[in-house]
């Protein structure tokens, strides 16, 4: 197991050493839950996953 964290809410998840993780950054279950509703909601084929970009 190792920790991620989530590129939405910011939590920490456990996640498997095995699990792909996208270029973008982890999306943890509940935002991407939230999300794949979004896209139904407005007709969407494709929740859009896009990583919220924060200042450095």
């Amino acid at each position: 197991m190792r920790a991620e964290r989530c590129v939405y809410c910011g939590r920490e998840w456990n996640v498997s050493l095995l699990a792909s993780i996208p270029p973008i950054g982890y999306v943890c279950p509940g935002c991407e839950g939230k999300e794949r509703a979004r896209a139904r909601r407005y007709g969407q084929k494709k929740p859009r996953l896009k990583a919220k970009v924060t200042g450095t």
